[in-house]
């Protein structure tokens, strides 16, 4: 398996139900580990929990501010602390995916998978962004030009791209404007796929990348995209909608690696040429 390794940790208060009795909603509190780990504590009254929770694959649920989540390969357990006839459960799950409620049946597939890991725009060393100094006019100029991606054919009719996204300077602009880059992997296959297989592709980049990178990298970001899932705006149209994936990788450490481009083995500089050979 590969490793996680997030920003922060996440909280978030919810509602929490069976995809099969929804008239049975528990007030609770997901919370994703800084290593991604997927636990909601849920809280009600336990006669009626023990009956629900005692066997669960999939958990849903909708959050304070709105968001539809959903808990796969979900396991229970209850806690020790009663009191007032209510009782606190322990849901863990392999997977939360936070933007969609897939009900029972409806299966978890995507056809885009995006992930970004540490280092990986180290790795790269691609960047739009241009800085011009006048010194003589006391002038300075900061200009962006996304940079192109990257796109390399696997088997299986995968296909992967190193992609980049960008932020605008914030507002109002008085004393700093500043521009962000950030580069991605992004899986796609014309038919949907599940979980497992991204993963499988996942963890062998993963892999390559803590190589060729000489450090113990971690995913820091996931989420993906299925024709299956769309979400309408308010002016009626739809769009695929986007689900942001939380799992539970290895055993890691919370401290991240300092990552420097001329401290690794291989950057893409030096495989660029042959990089889908190298890659598949």
């Amino acid at each position: 398996m590969f490793e996680v390794r997030l920003s922060q940790p996440i909280e978030k208060v919810a509602y929490f139900w069976l995809p099969d009795s929804p008239e049975n909603k528990f007030p609770g509190t997901l919370h994703i580990s800084l290593l991604g780990e997927a636990t909601a504590e849920v809280i009600g009254i336990f006669s009626v929990n023990n009956e629900l929770f005692s066997n669960l694959d999939r958990v849903i649920g909708i959050t304070e501010d709105g968001e539809s989540l959903t808990l796969s390969e979900c396991y229970c357990w209850p806690k020790k602390l009663r009191f007032g006839g209510l009782s606190r459960f322990l849901i863990g799950a392999k997977y939360a995916l936070v933007g969609f409620s897939y009900d029972e049946g409806i299966p978890i597939t995507f056809t885009t998978f995006r992930f970004s890991m540490e280092g990986l725009d180290e790795w790269l060393g691609i960047t739009g962004i241009r800085v011009e100094h006048n010194w003589q006019e006391q002038i300075a100029s900061i200009s962006y030009v996304i940079p192109d991606g990257i796109a390399i054919n696997l088997p299986n009719e995968f296909t992967l791209s190193f992609i980049f996204t960008w932020t605008n300077p914030g507002f109002p602009i008085i004393k700093e404007a500043k521009i962000t880059q950030k580069a991605y992997v992004e899986l796609k296959c014309e038919s949907p796929r599940s979980l497992q297989d991204f993963f499988d592709l996942v963890f062998k980049i993963n892999n390559f990348m803590r190589f060729v990178m000489d450090k113990t990298v971690a995913i820091d970001y996931a989420e993906g995209y299925s024709p299956d899932v769309e979400r309408t705006l308010d002016n009626g149209d739809r769009h695929e909608a986007l689900v942001t994936i939380y799992f539970y990788g290895t055993k890691l450490s919370i401290e991240k690696p300092k990552i420097h481009h001329h401290d690794m083995l291989l950057s893409y500089g030096n495989m660029s040429v042959n990089i889908e050979s190298i890659m598949n």
